[in-house]
């Protein structure tokens, strides 16, 4: 990505329909750990990015081409669409933390009406991490955030603005209202520790009703003190970050949840108020964090489900999108000119965890016929495709 054309800040965005991801967007900004900062209407979103050819590349999963004509950026997506940036001088300051005027804690916050992200944060903490701390009514959260231009940072995807006058910080939302804080008059509260929660452990024989946020229908998980928890699922396993933000509430992910204990059992919750329950496990790991199970992390098993998904499947609206399913746990998907490869698998409950470098997706599948239809359990896209041999 270092050597991209698409990398900076490009503005003035215009063009006559709207694009897939990009939307109607006002700006973006390619950035080289391969996330790129959507603008519109002051709202941003952050997606992930990744050059794939000459004049190419995929942004939240999608494929797009482009054309540099002089200070001119033309974006086209997969509908043959377009929306054209200009390029800004090179005045744009880069995204450094470690001289934002943000950095540190701030305290007593107020205000009218709750923020977006913030909501009403009685203290915040812009970490040099690029993380915040956002503390309300003794529950923490911690999302990710960035300084974007002189003035401005995004946080959890949106974009804010502030002030800071004299020891007094003003932030402000894109609905335009704002949230004041004091500079801390001393350290911030102790970082929270994680040797002490009760969390910690593996716990196995994951069940529930409803997938959760995160932790999907996992078959264990396990706490590490280091801020990490690895879920698996099916043989598969996922590390993501977590902390706790207070008794019986914890993040994973960047995402709130509750817990409770009783005994041996433990049972999470996520904010759609959906419940998962897990016994308290014995689990032996090696130097790497790693679960010492032989069965684990195993993709190649792609018997689990009662349908048959190998084979090569055209999306219905347009046969030059395929999926390839092979039956030694890899596959391939796209347009002709972007595909990528992914490895895969299928529960008994007939979802197939797809596994990207950088995510894994979570799509259910039915087949009627040589029709096959995918939902996912994440975002809710629905997509059918024709099954071609």
């Amino acid at each position: 990505m270092t050597d991209s054309a698409l990398l900076g800040y490009w503005e003035n965005g215009s063009g006559g329909v709207f694009l897939w991801v990009f939307g109607h967007a006002d700006s973006v900004e390619f950035l080289e750990n391969g996330t790129v900062i959507i603008t519109e209407n002051g709202v941003s979103e952050t997606v992930s990015w990744s050059p794939t050819g000459s004049g190419a590349f995929n942004a939240g999963g999608r494929p797009f081409t482009y054309s540099i004509n002089g200070d001119i950026l033309t974006i086209t997506d997969s509908a043959n669409d377009s929306w054209s940036f200009d390029r800004e001088g090179a005045d744009i300051p880069v995204n450094d933390l470690t001289d934002s005027a943000l950095l540190g804690y701030w305290e007593n916050g107020s205000g009218l009406v709750f923020l977006w992200v913030f909501g009403r944060a009685d203290s915040v903490e812009f970490l040099e991490n690029g993380t915040v701390v956002i503390t309300a009514d003794g529950v923490s959260e911690t999302v990710d955030w960035n300084p974007t231009r002189a003035g401005a940072f995004n946080a959890n995807g949106r974009l804010f603005t502030y002030s800071i006058n004299g020891n007094t910080l003003t932030i402000t939302d894109s609905s335009n209202d704002s949230w004041s804080f004091d500079r801390g008059g001393g350290d911030a509260p102790p970082v929270t520790d994680l040797t002490d929660s009760t969390l910690l452990g593996y716990w196995e024989n994951g069940s529930g009703g409803v997938f959760l946020w995160v932790f999907g229908r996992a078959d264990s998980v396990e706490f590490l003190e280091n801020g990490t928890v690895i879920i698996t699922e099916d043989g598969v396993s996922e590390t993501v970050n977590w902390n706790s933000t207070g008794a019986g509430a914890f993040s994973a992910d960047g995402r709130p949840f509750t817990y409770s204990i009783n005994g041996n059992i433990l049972t999470i919750t996520d904010s759609a108020n959906d419940s998962w329950i897990f016994d308290r496990g014995d689990a032996a790991v090696d130097n790497n964090g790693d679960v010492d199970d032989e069965d684990n992390g195993d993709r190649n098993n792609v018997e689990a489900s009662d349908i048959n998904l190998v084979g090569t499947w055209e999306w219905a609206r347009n046969d030059d999108f395929i999926y390839i399913f092979n039956d030694d746990g890899t596959a391939t998907r796209g347009f002709s000119n972007s595909r990528i490869d992914f490895e895969w698998d299928i529960t008994d409950d007939n979802v197939i965890n797809m596994h990207f470098d950088d995510r894994t997706e979570h799509w259910e599948a039915v087949i009627e016929g040589d029709m096959l239809t995918i939902s996912n359990l994440d975002n809710n896209d629905v997509w059918s495709y024709i099954r071609v041999d």
